[in-house]
């Protein structure tokens, strides 16, 4: 089979969400993309790094909520079981995400070991009173009926973590990284058109399992 080939795509269904399989090399690495708040669909909407993965030959499972609801309990719960079958034969993991879906990545790690997660532009409250936060993520507050759940286990063997600016480094100061285990990314990475908004070259190190710190800001 050629580079991109692969059998039949199998899903993980979960209340609320589905969970994609795409393998496409027969190592144990897999990289897990959560979707961010504007690629949330009960189909594919659009590229959150699915296809980044098949355009580079990567094993990738798509984690992608129905609507944006923050990857919170009580649906986190089911949806961790069903990524936990989907992890099985894989013995190195990624989770990574975009906004929303890095705090889901960051979410995930908490209840499943992860290698490495990729967090671009993570939020850690939707309250404004704490940092800033969109016209929609405020409306994603008010329909959730309060804040996301604070993030404060991080069991991650190790953390990249890009903040854009000074609003970013506010949510990131909420997550309480641990600084040994976590190297920040020079802004000047960004690519706004690009999977994870990350520039391809710099997205595919990271996933490689390369050492960020050449990386850091």
């Amino acid at each position: 089979r050629g580079r991109g080939a692969m059998s039949s795509t199998p899903f993980f269904r979960t209340p609320g969400a589905r969970i994609a399989l795409d393998r496409r090399n027969g190592s144990g690495r897999v990289a897990v993309f959560f979707a961010g708040r504007g690629e949330c669909g009960r189909e594919a909407q659009g590229d959150f790094g699915g296809a980044f993965a098949e355009a580079h030959g990567l094993n990738a499972i798509l984690v992608q909520p129905a609507k944006p609801t923050w990857y919170q309990p009580p649906g986190l719960g089911p949806l961790m079981a069903a990524l936990a079958r989907a992890l099985k034969g894989f013995h190195h993991v990624t989770f990574a995400g975009f906004g929303m879906g890095a705090y889901g990545a960051m979410a995930a790690a908490q209840h499943a070991a992860a290698d490495h997660v990729v967090a671009v532009r993570p939020v850690a409250t939707l309250d404004a009173r704490h940092a800033p936060v969109s016209k929609g993520q405020a409306r994603d507050r008010a329909r959730l009926g309060g804040d996301i759940a604070p993030l404060l286990t991080h069991r991650a063997a190790r953390y990249s973590v890009l903040c854009a600016n000074g609003g970013d480094a506010r949510h990131a100061a909420r997550l309480y990284l641990p600084p040994d285990r976590t190297v920040h990314l020079d802004p000047a990475l960004l690519a706004p058109e690009a999977a994870l908004r990350l520039a391809p070259g710099t997205l595919l190190t990271l996933l490689a399992g390369a050492k960020a710190e050449a990386l850091s800001a």
